[in-house]
């Protein structure tokens, strides 16, 4: 830490010399570990859809193209539900997910959730918003 406070505070204005590294290192050596993370996204966006079909059936999901991120529609979910998802996942199931209104109009009844997460996470949260509202 010591040696870390002697950089001027400028040095982090810019690309900094082990972010160049890091970056190069990333583009030489990193296309198996990348496959292997698209490949995940993938089959955890066909999980998701499954998973709501069985378990949240009121939440509408498409899956988008290039990305890690779920665009969730839960606007026929039931009353306090639809009217703030984000929160309603967070208090009553303990599911942190994006609130739809943080991305513009149209937002509103939507939430975000992250792919980028491993099979039993991914399972485990549909589970618990699904039984914060079944009771």
């Amino acid at each position: 830490m010591a040696d870390l406070r002697r950089i001027p505070e400028e040095a982090s204005h810019g690309v900094q010399h082990v972010s160049v590294i890091a970056h190069v290192a990333a583009l030489d050596h990193g296309e198996e570990w990348l496959d292997a993370v698209l490949a995940g996204v993938e089959r955890n966006a066909h999980l998701l859809t499954d998973l709501l079909a069985e378990h949240l059936p009121h939440v509408r999901y498409r899956p988008g193209e290039a990305t890690y991120l779920a665009w969730l529609d839960g606007r026929d979910l039931p009353g306090d539900v639809a009217r703030d998802p984000r929160a309603w996942f967070l208090e009553r199931a303990g599911v942190a997910l994006e609130d739809g209104r943080r991305f513009g109009p149209g937002g509103e009844g939507h939430v975000r959730l992250n792919l980028a997460t491993n099979v039993g996470v991914l399972t485990e949260a549909v589970g618990r918003m699904a039984a914060s509202i079944t009771g």
